[in-house]
């Protein structure tokens, strides 16, 4: 059985900002910045504007590899899982924000840009197809949920269960095709790039992934020959996002590793 996967890997500009605390400390906030690709009338892709990423460390590897960036504005890579986290403002107003979980070093990186978001679930509706009034390209939009497993000692059975839901966007009459058998409850996978765009109904973003790959092992009946083509295909992408968390640890560990201790030797003659 295929599992969720929920993954995000980015490069680009890293800005760390740090506030002083009460207490004497200091609170780092991380912020990396990308463009992406989009699709204009013609086919034809272009650069759209930068988006900017907040980074969440969730351990403590991951907030150590912060701090030994300097505090101007220098090139990082990072992995991660993109989460929507809900609170509430100080006029008790419920906001959202959008945020990427990184459970991994972030390490210094060559100059370049990389958006790349990894994305296998279900379909919790039926996918929406709207067609713009200027007559432009069908626009299908797909909700999607992945779930992941945390421990909740608090639980029956010591884990709980997270749900993340993922907006994804697809433009053509290609798009409306490949979605034509799809229905709720339907596993899919996608690549693309994640994006965030403002809201008409309020002041929170909306953040959205632009697709650019869909695998649907749908029905079983119908897809039963195409599973082992995606399972060799899904593969491929844990493979490449596996090597890109390996490079991360392997130029946290060259990077930031502290120069060697010189070598005193002692002649007592």
């Amino acid at each position: 059985m295929l599992k969720d996967l929920n993954q995000v890997e980015l490069r680009g500009m890293l800005k760390i900002r740090r506030i002083p605390t009460p207490d004497g400390g200091c609170h780092m906030e991380a912020y990396l910045s990308t463009s992406v690709r989009e699709q204009d009338e013609s086919g034809q892709w272009t650069t759209a504007n930068s988006q900017w990423h907040h980074l969440i460390p969730v351990n403590k590897k991951a907030a150590d590899s912060l701090r030994r960036f300097p505090s101007q504005a220098s090139f990082a890579r990072a992995c991660g899982q993109y989460r929507r986290h809900t609170y509430e403002d100080k006029e008790g107003k419920r906001r959202h924000a959008h945020q990427i979980l990184v459970f991994d070093p972030i390490c210094p990186a060559e100059p370049g840009q990389c958006n790349k978001a990894l994305i296998r679930g279900h379909l919790g509706a039926d996918p929406h197809i709207a067609y713009p009034p200027d007559d432009g390209p069908a626009v299908v939009v797909l909700a999607v949920a992945t779930n992941a497993s945390k421990r909740e000692p608090l639980s029956p059975d010591g884990w709980s269960k997270q749900t993340t839901w993922h907006k994804i966007i697809m433009r053509g009459e290609e798009a409306v095709e490949q979605i034509r058998e799809l229905k709720k409850g339907c596993m899919v996978c996608g690549q693309g790039q994640l994006w965030y765009r403002k809201s008409r109904k309020g002041p929170d973003k909306i953040a959205e992934i632009i697709i650019q790959t869909l695998m649907t092992p749908t029905h079983k009946k119908a897809h039963m020959g195409a599973t082992e083509e995606l399972k060799a295909r899904i593969l491929d992408e844990e493979i490449a996002f596996s090597a890109c968390k390996t490079f991360v640890k392997n130029s946290q560990q060259s990077l930031f590793a502290p120069p060697p201790r010189p070598v005193l030797s002692f002649n007592p003659l």
